[in-house]
């Protein structure tokens, strides 16, 4: 079964995509954050397994040491006076807090770069094959196969009344013979 030239492509740039996203999904991997709940967070902020907190608004994030591994984690924050007390009281070593973003700022996080995408596909794909293969896209084209002109041609090496040429000259058949055209040039296109 034969595929046509356009779908080979198609199936070409699908299957880079995928790639590109599962490269993506592996390195997401390595920094999972496990999700506890708050009263889980406090109890081991008491036992001191808690080493690193940000602090956002609606999340608390950090890093937990218990039986000699270090895991990340996350949990919803609570209305919770004290907790700067305690994490003191409990010698974290580094905690800190993000100041709140706007609803533009995580709309443009999200969305942003997937339109960033659509948008460069947009303009290399459909814009460049609109204006006929002489923008980004035509390299590797010969415009040799272009042009629909075919010029006999020889090459000559001496020419009575000429000098000495390499060149190739175009000629045509006449009545009164060969019509040779030293002056002309048969690759003076390209």
């Amino acid at each position: 079964m034969k595929l046509s030239k356009n779908f080979r492509q198609l199936i070409m740039w699908f299957l880079a995509f995928m790639l590109i996203a599962g490269i993506y999904n592996i390195f997401m991997a390595a920094n999972v954050e496990k999700e506890i709940p708050y009263s889980e967070f406090k109890s081991r902020l008491k036992n001191g397994e808690v080493k690193k907190v940000l602090v956002a608004q609606d999340i608390i994030k950090g890093e937990i040491e218990s039986a000699g591994k270090k895991y990340n984690f996350k949990t919803i924050a609570l209305n919770d006076p004290n907790l700067i007390k305690d994490m003191e009281e409990a010698k974290v070593e580094n905690f800190s807090g993000v100041m709140d973003k706007g609803w533009i700022t995580s709309l443009l996080l999200n969305i942003g770069w997937i339109l960033i995408f659509v948008l460069a596909w947009w303009f290399i794909f459909f814009r460049q094959a609109q204006m006929g293969g002489k923008q980004a896209m035509s390299f590797g084209k010969s415009r040799a196969r272009q042009q629909d002109l075919k010029v006999r041609a020889l090459e000559i090496l001496k020419m009575r009344g000429t000098k000495h040429s390499d060149k190739i000259c175009p000629f045509k058949f006449s009545e009164n013979g060969i019509v040779v055209f030293p002056k002309d040039s048969v690759f003076g296109r390209l």
